[in-house]
């Protein structure tokens, strides 16, 4: 059996207020989850936010805090930089990762 396997299973679980290092192999499932959300909840205070992307494969990734964009995912950049003069966050943020407002001229 893998080191990890055995850590993961067997290994006793730390609560999220203890001195933990590794998400998924040291917390509960409850406190894991926690600490996602917790994550996922300062990510987004920062700006940390991406929209979803596929691959080359077309395989899908559901990045935290994507559903926020969304709703912006389809404007163009006039739109996006109208909304962003009234002070609305995300479509600045979504301005910022749209390709329809970047020029081919870098």
């Amino acid at each position: 059996m893998s080191r990890f396997f055995l850590a993961f299973f067997f290994y006793p679980k730390i609560p999220y207020q203890g001195d933990w290092c590794v998400q998924a192999v040291d917390l509960t499932e409850k406190d894991f989850q926690f600490a996602q959300q917790e994550s996922a909840d300062w990510a987004e205070k920062q700006g940390d936010i991406f929209f979803n992307t596929q691959n080359h494969e077309g395989n899908y990734y559901n990045l935290p805090n994507s559903d926020l964009l969304e709703p912006y995912k389809e404007m163009d950049q006039e739109q996006l930089v109208s909304l962003a003069f009234k002070k609305d966050r995300h479509s600045m943020i979504s301005s910022m990762h749209s390709r329809t407002g970047m020029s081919d001229e870098v």
